[in-house]
């Protein structure tokens, strides 16, 4: 290919055997122009053919048929075949996080006079966790009602003085007004008072204290961290061709490092409809109930894997769900993949039949557990070209087999981050 390194090389080459050539030639001009006597004549004529033909041979050598460029090796995306029981042979990583987690504040500025919990009590939903001394918030309300009482007074005296025609139905209405904005007033002030105290919203663990007693605080500063620990919650990150199966899966065992002998269920509760831009995985969020006889901490390390699989009739048939952009067209009737010989690093055209559409593509019948197609620039590949798969260590996105699984596979831990979706781009 023009352009390349190698074809640059041998044009410099080519370049230097011309210069040589040209150098020796004007060297043989310079020598016939020399005045020569008998002698030197003589051997002038006689060497002069072996001198001539240097520059000859030297041009015939530049001149020679260009080498055989290197064949170009074509850098493609890919996905690997495999089927439906990949979710229950892999263990995708995660950690721990409380169901529910808040950093709680009061809503006014104060000075903290009691705080009667410290870090790891364990509290109940509506109990006392601190308050501000409430004085200067009820001396305001007390205020503050006083002005409204009055109002309410003067807007009832207008009520009755407008029938006699005392006063305008103007002045009625200024005392109305009067009235409702002292109303409001007291509202605020209540909710003010209430505020100078925290209570649980649920119950759970103080996991963190931020303020002690007599400090004064400033509104939304946060006071102590409240965790609810009796569910737990685990994120994992799910390959792109695995995703439209996990609301399929009845429940996840997980373990954590901390409990490598004990094992605990879990279920889906969330499938994000959103792939990571850098990993293409998708998150999905697990819960489990707290374990009797162990307690597990927000931010213990774990892994889960699929349990049990419940494929429902209609998604239960054979093929397997690829990208629509691994699909290739021939004549607008034939529709094939390129299929990726590992061993060889070529690719080949490979007939399917089109199924039904899936969630993230298409369901097609025509390929292997195991095999690699290509997913990007499927239109420019020809038979038998040499590629190279994109981050092939990093890329384990499978496609899934569509029927259902008789039986659990033993399970094999995932080391691979990139295979749990925490890894290469796909």
């Amino acid at each position: 290919m023009p352009g390349t390194p190698d074809h640059i090389s041998i044009a410099v080459a080519d370049l230097h055997l011309m210069l040589l050539a040209c150098v020796l030639g004007l060297a043989m001009i310079w020598l016939a122009a020399r005045p020569l006597n008998r002698q030197r004549l003589s051997r002038f004529v006689h060497r002069s053919w072996i001198w001539s033909a240097v520059p000859i041979l030297l041009l015939v050598a530049a001149c020679g048929e260009e080498p055989e460029p290197p064949e170009l090796v074509r850098p493609v995306r890919a996905i690997q075949v495999q089927e439906a029981g990949a979710l229950k042979e892999r263990w995708f990583p995660g950690r721990a996080q409380a169901t529910q987690e808040v950093n709680l504040a009061f809503e006014v500025p104060g000075q903290l006079i009691e705080r009667p919990v410290k870090v790891g009590d364990v509290v109940e939903q509506g109990q006392l966790l601190a308050r501000l001394d409430p004085r200067d918030y009820k001396n305001s309300l007390d205020e503050k009602t006083a002005l409204r009482d009055r109002s309410r007074a003067n807007y009832e005296r207008m009520q009755e003085a407008v029938e006699s025609g005392a006063v305008s139905r103007q002045d009625v209405d200024d005392a109305r007004a009067e009235f409702e904005g002292s109303d409001a007033q007291v509202r605020i002030a209540e909710k003010q008072l209430e505020d100078t105290v925290i209570r649980a919203e649920f119950p759970g663990t103080v996991a963190a204290t931020y303020a002690e007693n007599f400090q004064n605080v400033v509104a939304k500063q946060a006071i102590l961290r409240l965790l609810d620990t009796t569910r737990v919650e685990m994120w994992i990150n799910v390959p792109e061709s695995l995703i439209s199966y996990a609301r399929y899966v009845e429940d996840f065992q997980i373990k954590f490092d901390v409990f490598p002998d004990h094992e605990v269920r879990g279920e889906i509760i969330e499938i994000s409809n959103e792939a990571s831009f850098a990993t293409r995985t998708y998150p999905v969020k697990i819960v489990m109930e707290q374990p009797d006889d162990v307690t597990i901490l927000p931010g213990m390390a774990g892994r889960a894997s699929a349990n049990r699989i419940d494929l429902v009739e209609d998604d239960a048939g054979t093929g397997f769900e690829i990208p629509m952009s691994a699909l290739a067209t021939e004549d607008d009737q034939n529709t094939h993949v390129w299929v990726i010989d590992e061993a060889s690093g070529t690719v080949s055209s490979r007939p399917i039949e089109i199924g039904h559409a899936s969630p993230r593509g298409v369901v097609v019948d025509g390929v292997e557990p195991g095999e690699w197609i290509a997913t990007a620039g499927v239109h420019s590949l020809k038979e038998g070209q040499k590629v190279r798969v994109v981050d092939a260590a990093d890329m384990r996105i499978e496609a899934v087999q569509t029927f259902g699984d008789s039986e659990t596979p033993e399970a094999v831990e995932d080391g691979d981050a990139s295979e749990t979706g925490e890894g290469g781009d796909s």
